[in-house]
């Protein structure tokens, strides 16, 4: 079984940056080429197919096509940044791993990386700290009974 892993930037105060999803199709590189090639999976009530940038519509029951593709073998599932999606993952057990990135700045104000989550205890599974005072921070959801 594949897991599912979240992974976001945010600042010192919580908040995650705006939305940058053209960052990556127009970048170049060996870094960059990698995450293009990549299959992905979009869940959205609004976008009609064919999508563009190698995605997929997630279409019907998100929970139960997350559940098939995270029973598919392969390699672990990267949602990039946080939202309603998360939230829906987290209430169904989903979410296998958080990956965040703390930064040393703050934004003052902007949406928060758990905003609307309600209540998710999480166990500390690794810590990096970078030269530039940058924090990588692993945690695992912990199933609440």
């Amino acid at each position: 079984m594949r897991k599912i892993i979240v992974e976001v930037e945010m600042s010192l105060d919580g908040c995650i940056g705006g939305e940058n999803a053209g960052f990556w199709p127009a970048r170049e590189g060996k870094q960059a080429e990698k995450i293009n090639a990549m299959p992905k999976y979009v869940a959205s009530r609004e976008l009609q197919e064919p999508l563009e940038w190698n995605a997929s519509l997630i279409k019907g029951d998100v929970v139960e096509k997350i559940k098939k593709l995270k029973d598919r073998p392969g390699k672990s599932l990267l949602q990039y940044g946080v939202g309603e999606l998360t939230h829906t993952m987290l209430e169904h057990g989903l979410v296998d791993e958080f990956r965040i990135l703390v930064f040393p700045f703050t934004y003052g104000e902007g949406p928060r990386i758990f905003d609307h989550m309600g209540v998710n205890t999480m166990k500390l599974l690794e810590t990096k700290t970078f030269s530039s005072g940058a924090v990588a921070l692993r945690y695992q959801p912990q199933k609440t009974t």
